[in-house]
């Protein structure tokens, strides 16, 4: 072996060093010599390294947590707005059968405005009798001013 195998052999590592290596970034060095200061320190970085993991396990299931009880409030949040919707189509169909009873008592009683009418138009011009429809603000018959506002053909020889 020359001088410069020598050089070499010492610059690579021992194969214990290389399987002393984690993946966490230990390069293998053993500190102060002693290979046990090594494997606590490692051990020391894993458990850490667990600890973390637990804490992030623990944050992740109390988020998942409030998340579904958030989801829960939305659900019951949404079943009373399907209550409200369900209320507010049961008043709107009574407003529209009240409405429909209102149109239909509004059309019966023109009808019966107008059978009024016409009975009392049948009346006024087939009666015997005269008939003068007076001025409604004096109530008086007042032939000079047109203060008879309407007659039957009966009431003209008065």
């Amino acid at each position: 072996m020359n001088s410069n195998d020598f050089l070499i052999a010492e610059a690579q590592p021992s194969l214990a060093e290389n399987a002393g290596r984690t993946a966490a970034g230990d390069e293998g060095e053993i500190k102060n010599g002693n290979p046990d200061a090594n494997a606590s320190g490692r051990d020391t970085r894993v458990e850490q390294a667990d600890t973390r993991t637990d804490q992030a396990n623990t944050r992740t299931q109390q988020a998942n947590t409030r998340t579904q009880e958030a989801e829960a409030r939305t659900d019951q949040a949404n079943a009373r707005t399907d209550q409200a919707n369900t209320r507010t189509d049961q008043a709107n169909t009574r407003t529209e059968q009240a409405n429909t009873r209102t149109e239909q008592a509004e059309a019966r009683s023109v009808q019966a405005i107008r059978a009024s009418e016409l009975r009392y138009r049948r009346l006024f011009e087939t009666a015997q009798d005269g008939i003068l429809i007076l001025d409604a603000d004096t109530g008086h018959w007042r032939p000079r001013t047109g203060g008879v506002s309407k007659s039957n053909s009966s009431a003209t020889p008065i």
